[in-house]
């Protein structure tokens, strides 16, 4: 049986996500996913590795916990998760690797 989830459940992530963009407004604009199975968790996808080195200062993550993973087709995704505020935050960007090959 599937369990029916109330788009409510998602309001604490979405507010926090409101909070974050009203504290920090000069942060490049992700593309914001919250789900109602995971309502603890954004996921936060940006253009660019700048885009979230900028945002990994502001969440004070060290540098170490940012990772670099070689995709297909000459891609690569840099990003880090992080917990704050009692919600998983997962920051990521798609990007092209030198060269074009990963």
């Amino acid at each position: 049986m599937t369990r029916t989830i109330a788009f409510g459940h998602m309001a604490p992530a979405l507010a926090f996500a409101a909070r974050l963009a009203e504290s920090h407004p000069a942060l490049p604009a992700p593309s914001v996913t919250c789900t109602g199975i995971f309502a603890e968790r954004l996921s936060l996808a940006l253009d660019a590795p700048g885009e979230v080195e900028a945002w990994r200062e502001v969440l004070h993550v060290p540098v170490e916990e940012v990772d670099v993973t070689p995709l297909a087709d000459g891609l690569a995704r840099i990003g880090f998760d992080v917990l704050v505020g009692g919600f998983e935050i997962d920051v990521y960007a798609h990007f092209e690797l030198a060269g074009g090959a990963a």
